[in-house]
């Protein structure tokens, strides 16, 4: 494939910089065919960070979230206990893929409806002509689409990283999990009862390193699942960096969020 730049953007590129760019437009159609329902034609997604709604001269903030299910590693373990013998191989790499599939299903769709919710939200906004998402939430228009403030990073199976404007990080993040509750609770899937999941939301400012936003998130949905695992119940955890993190999130909670007695 080739990739071509806007003339403004030309400029000097390693191969590997060129690699990256072309399977980037690749994510960007996929994305667009995947989620085309959803958007219509009213929105699109951004593909720089900038365009998840910052506001000019002001604070913005990114959020990361990373979502992962719960019991994983139980239930597959226990798929595998149901086929104890070599007889059983075949049977066992078929009821394998119809739960990875199932699962991966339910997954998408889960994330089809947290998109819908927000488009839907959004598009409320607009045909009202109410002007308040506007002044919080900038939205861009690019080839007569509005930008969304959020963009699914990774997705597949029970395990999803998106980004959005840290302002609805939450309301998202809750979102994704009821939806995928409700999905996974679909008959169609196969599932036996539906699955719960965990996630951990970091909000940084836009341009703070992300590779750390990500490992903060990860933190997170760790904490997350100690809270949701004695019930097997969906769980979030959050934190808002208004600047710099330092050490592991144990040690910025006790010292950002406690005092000594008497303080």
């Amino acid at each position: 494939q080739t990739y071509k730049p806007p003339a403004e953007r030309r400029r000097l590129i390693s191969r590997e910089t060129r690699a990256k760019l072309v399977a980037s437009e690749a994510a960007n159609q996929r994305l667009k065919d995947l989620f085309e329902p959803e958007l219509g034609e009213w929105f699109g997604f951004p593909s720089e960070i900038d365009d998840l709604g910052r506001l000019k001269g002001e604070e913005s903030y990114l959020a990361v979230v990373h979502a992962d299910g719960n019991g994983m590693g139980e239930r597959i373990a226990a798929i595998a206990e149901g086929f104890p013998t070599p007889r059983d191989n075949r049977n066992y790499i078929e009821t394998m893929r119809a739960f990875s599939r199932g699962v991966n299903a339910a997954g998408t769709a889960a994330l089809r409806q947290t998109v819908r919710k927000l488009t839907h939200a959004l598009r409320y906004v607009k045909e009202k002509n109410q002007e308040l998402i506007a002044e919080v939430i900038p939205l861009k228009l690019r080839d007569d689409r509005y930008l969304l403030p959020f963009r699914p990073l990774v997705f597949g199976g029970d395990d999803i990283t998106f980004i959005c404007n840290g302002q609805v990080g939450l309301a998202l993040a809750a979102a994704y999990l009821q939806a995928f509750e409700a999905e996974t609770a679909n008959p169609e899937y196969k599932l036996n009862g539906g699955m719960r999941a965990c996630a951990g939301i970091g909000i940084v400012k836009m341009h703070y390193p992300f590779a750390r936003a990500y490992q903060l998130s990860e933190q997170l949905m760790k904490e997350a699942k100690k809270l949701g695992k004695p019930k097997n119940a969906s769980a979030l955890d959050w934190h808002s960096a208004t600047s710099g993190l330092s050490g592991a999130l144990n040690e910025i909670r006790r010292r950002e969020y406690t005092v000594k007695a008497g303080s």
